[in-house]
């Protein structure tokens, strides 16, 4: 397969082979620059001509990416040797390195801007790029951090989405391809988007977990992080029956929420949307086997309670409402769930005037406690308290 570029690449190697005591190595430099310059624009059309000349698909595919792979090779040579240079003080050599570097990555990203069918996004980038790109990710990162330290802030949350950043400047990725260049490029201007333009409507932390759920961040330890988040809710689920709900609510915000056709922070893995869909399906059929056995299962006598059984009180439903509340907002009642609460007590529980309790006066009167209500609630602490006292 015929290589275009390589005349530019024989006068770059040319210049670099030649005695730098040589009294013309000077206009050298200046004739290889110009030779390199004028070859550039002469290339690219020519390369563009014979790739669209070829008829053949596939063929067309290899014929970029060979010369995709050799471009890439040749500018990560002069990077070193500009750097190489640059440690031995010797700056003309280390400027003219990065003069013909820089030049190359002009004709490959010509390359992937006219060819972007062909080329390929799964390869390393140059070294050159890596650097300023890690140059780049750091500057933003700077602002992201000092905008993330709200202790409303989830710092797992933090953690795991900051993760994929934190291996790339610290060079824990074997290779940067330009899809993981696009992905973390994309999840810092993302992230700082949303910290800019996050107004209350939704908490930072959900705003986040959108984000990712978009971006389709599938890796494993955000699959690990969104699991846990779901465990938390169901802890403050009482019944099968609600746990179910809350799988349900899950899984509805997982598979509607908005998404980025044919992006993804690893291709070898299924979608974020998969792995978790898959995790919630499970649950809900364990939770649906486990709700079907015990109503199968005999009540042993001892065990069971009637159903018209309730715990009957003392008092009206306002100062109910109030007692619940007082121990609910002083922690006695641990339950984060009001309304689950409310809709279990209003089903067993009887007050002095009402038999059967609205779920729906019940909220009513427990969010709006009047002041003759708290100090009737209050005098029967008081009685409660003298009981202990004489007992």
């Amino acid at each position: 397969m015929e290589y275009e570029f390589g005349n530019i690449e024989a006068v770059i190697r040319g210049i670099f082979a030649t005695n730098k005591a040589n009294s013309s190595f000077k206009e050298n430099l200046a004739n290889a620059r110009k030779s390199v310059d004028e070859e550039k624009h002469i290339v690219k059309k020519k390369f563009a001509l014979k790739v669209i000349s070829i008829d053949d698909k596939n063929t067309a595919t290899t014929y970029v990416q060979y010369h995709q792979y050799s471009l890439i090779s040749f500018i990560d040579e002069l990077f070193e040797l500009s750097k190489r240079h640059s440690l031995k003080k010797d700056s003309r050599l280390s400027l003219e390195a990065f003069f013909f570097y820089d030049q190359l990555e002009g004709i490959l990203n010509f390359i992937r801007e006219r060819f972007p069918e062909h080329f390929s996004e799964n390869v390393k980038i140059p070294d050159s790029q890596k650097e300023r790109l890690i140059c780049e990710i750091s500057r933003k990162l700077t602002f992201i951090k000092a905008n993330l330290k709200s202790e409303k802030i989830d710092r797992i949350l933090v953690s795991v989405c900051l993760r994929p950043i934190m291996k790339l400047l610290n060079n824990e990725e074997k290779e940067v391809t330009y899809k993981k260049v696009a992905f973390n490029e994309m999840l810092i201007n993302e992230l700082r988007r949303t910290i800019d333009s996050n107004c209350g409507k939704i908490s930072i932390n959900e705003a986040i977990r959108e984000l990712l759920l978009s971006l389709d961040y599938n890796d494993e330890s955000y699959f690990r992080y969104y699991i846990d988040f779901i465990k938390i809710n169901l802890c403050q689920a009482m019944t099968t029956s609600s746990k179910l709900e809350e799988l349900a609510r899950h899984f509805k915000l997982i598979n509607q929420s908005l998404s980025r056709q044919d992006f993804s922070y690893d291709l070898k893995s299924r979608s974020i949307r998969e792995q978790l869909s898959d995790w919630i399906s499970n649950e809900i059929n364990f939770l649906e086997t486990q709700q079907k056995l015990v109503k199968l299962k005999p009540r042993v006598e001892e065990d069971f309670v009637k159903e018209e059984f309730k715990i009957k009180v003392a008092m009206s439903v306002s100062q109910f409402a109030c007692l619940i509340r007082v121990f609910t907002e002083s922690g006695i009642i641990e339950n984060k769930n009001v309304s689950e609460l409310i809709r279990f007590l209003s089903k067993f529980v009887e007050t002095k005037y009402s038999e059967q309790i609205s779920t729906e006066s019940f909220r009513i009167k427990y969010y709006n406690l009047e002041s003759s209500t708290k100090l009737a609630v209050k005098n029967l602490f008081h009685t409660a308290i003298s009981y202990i006292n004489s007992n």
